[in-house]
């Protein structure tokens, strides 16, 4: 690898064929990956599986209007703390009246039809620039520094928004409490230095391990938290025994050095909303319970909580 960023992705949503066809050329020569949408509907269903770097909008458009689709992008926006600018592109709607509601609607740039290819590209620029910063600041903010896994601090925010989903549509989701096995035995004898890059091993693994959807946190010392969105009892318990297979396959301990291969182990415990309590306090209570049961019954495995 050569270590240089990923190229920024661009959505294109424009119905007109050679103004779309002229976007893609330019920003495809540019280095970005770019992807192209004439239907407003179609738009709004490819925004709900990626989220683009920037989008460039058109407002007049079949299946669903711009202003609409604006409307979705800042509801994603809210509900999953991300940003993704979007500059209007426009022809019909060009007055001081139409660049003033869009703004307000939550547009971050406007540019009326036709427009200068080398203003666009500085405009393309300048708001990639500014996403790069919120991603940064952002990640700063949520992600534990040692092990680049999530925080507390965002883990009870998912946490919160998944209580608020199991309220609203009835989802579940499971909860897992994860802590090496005698961790501090590796402190002792190898020292901290060798501790954290235990800890950053794990952090590293696991996220192999967990869905994209999932949220895996470091709660403190040696203790990481997974939320399963959408994981009912019957699935957190065998994404748990598949855990602890993955955990105890040899190919999991590869890149740490000899010494401290064998000294990975885990102990998993869990439980699930709404099959064992809708409070947040519980629900980790509850996990806690079964983890202890796993060390108990002699750690390096899962135990589900029983009511």
């Amino acid at each position: 690898m050569d270590g240089k960023p990923a190229p920024a992705q661009i959505l294109v949503i424009e119905d007109d064929k050679s103004i779309s066809s002229m976007l893609q050329d330019l920003l495809t020569e540019e280095g970005y990956l770019v992807k192209v949408v004439g239907d407003g509907r179609e738009a709004v269903q490819l925004l709900a599986e990626v989220s683009p770097d920037l989008v460039l909008l058109d407002l007049n458009l079949p299946g669903l209007s711009g202003h609409g689709i604006l409307e979705e992008i800042r509801k994603r926006d809210l509900e999953y703390n991300l940003f993704i600018p979007v500059i209007i592109l426009t022809g019909v709607y060009t007055s001081r009246n139409d660049k003033v509601l869009c703004l307000n609607s939550g547009a971050d740039d406007f540019l009326p039809k036709p427009f200068d290819m080398i203003e666009l590209l500085a405009r393309v620029r300048s708001l990639l620039r500014l996403r790069d910063m919120h991603k940064r600041s952002q990640y700063l903010a949520t992600h534990d520094h040692l092990t680049r896994c999530y925080n507390r601090r965002y883990l009870m925010e998912f946490v919160d928004h998944q209580l608020a989903r199991l309220k609203r549509y009835k989802v579940p989701f499971s909860v897992m409490l994860l802590d090496l096995d005698h961790f501090k035995k590796v402190n002792d004898s190898y020292g901290h230095d060798k501790g954290d890059q235990v800890l950053v091993h794990l952090g590293f693994r696991l996220q192999d391990f967990f869905r994209a959807v999932d949220c895996l946190a470091r709660l403190g010392g040696d203790e990481f938290v997974a939320v399963l969105p959408e994981c009912n009892l019957e699935n957190a318990e065998k994404v748990g025994q598949r855990l602890m297979q993955f955990v105890r396959n040899s190919q999991f301990m590869e890149g740490l050095p000899p010494e401290l291969s064998g000294k990975v182990n885990v102990s998993i415990g869990a439980a699930c909303a709404p099959d064992h309590t809708s409070d947040r306090e519980e629900l980790f209570r509850l996990a806690d319970k079964a983890l202890y049961t796993s060390k108990k019954a002699g750690r390096n495995r899962f135990t589900m909580f029983k009511v």
